[in-house]
């Protein structure tokens, strides 16, 4: 499995993911793992596109596609292009019923024109149900624009809501999901001075800043300390033998800034290649 994040906020774009993948070595029925990048750039947009889910050859595919479209300087006609792309490779669904979020999938993040500045923008170009948006044929890969440009805009200027930034994971996030829900929580409070016992720490803010590479660091530390989990964790048993965890391997992370400028970086972490 995967874990790939994405980050939208006013200064722009972060997406990470761990490298490794599991697959099923030929003849025994055993698992192997190998590292395999994850996160792709389209330079000509910007964007960056991030795949998650099972689907052989998907590093070689989206490298290809991503080279025949460089052409294509327009996110929605990109994404479009895609959702026909992925169709012509996979199957339908059989019974969305039993895999409602889908099987496999892409983040696709990069900029767009709104109110004459490039602004961040999310499409998420899956097959399965989409919590954001309905689609007429789930049994297939739909691109989704889950968080247009005009929706962002919006969230980042509402002053009643605390977060000003938007998430997206996929992959095995479920435990993601709740432990670093509550430890986001917490740092809210850490961050605002309200934690009994921590008032003389008035300048403590955790991540350090909300410019795009403290971004980066606090979601190489989410994968970072997922990965540590699983390992140390009876998480992954199966009639008695311990299976290796799904998350692993170098980090990868790509940013872009509201300025189309693009930096990807490399992050250490556990999870050896076995």
């Amino acid at each position: 499995m995967t874990l790939v994040l994405t980050h939208l906020s006013r200064a722009g774009v972060v997406m990470a993911a761990d490298t490794a993948v599991t697959y099923p070595k030929p003849g025994d029925g055993e698992k192997g793992r190998r590292t395999e990048r994850k996160l792709y750039i389209a330079d000509h947009i910007p964007a960056v596109i991030g795949f998650w889910g099972s689907l052989d050859g998907f590093a070689e595919l989206l490298s290809e596609f991503i080279e025949e479209n460089d052409n294509v300087d327009d996110l929605q006609e990109f994404a479009n292009l895609l959702e026909d792309k992925l169709r012509e490779v996979t199957d339908p669904i059989d019974g969305v019923g039993k895999h409602p979020e889908g099987t496999l999938g892409c983040h696709v993040a990069g900029l767009e024109m709104h109110e004459g500045e490039l602004t961040p923008s999310f499409y998420h170009v899956h097959n399965g149900l989409n919590t954001s948006v309905d689609v007429d044929q789930p049994e297939l890969v739909n691109a989704v624009p889950e968080y247009p440009p005009s929706e962002l805009v919006q969230l980042f200027n509402d002053d009643d809501d605390e977060d000003d930034y938007v998430m997206i994971r996929n992959g095995d996030y479920e435990l993601y999901a709740i432990l670093f829900g509550e430890l986001g929580e917490l740092l809210r409070d850490i961050n605002e001075n309200r934690i009994d016992g921590l008032e003389k720490y008035t300048d403590l803010r955790i991540p350090k800043s909300d410019d795009l590479e403290s971004i980066e660091e606090y979601l190489s530390f989410q994968i970072q300390t997922m990965t540590t989990i699983y390992e140390m964790s009876t998480w992954r048993i199966e009639e008695g033998e311990r299976i290796d965890a799904h998350i692993g391997g170098n980090i990868n992370t790509v940013k872009i800034d509201c300025s189309g400028t693009v930096e990807e970086s490399t992050f250490r972490n556990l999870g050896i290649e076995k």
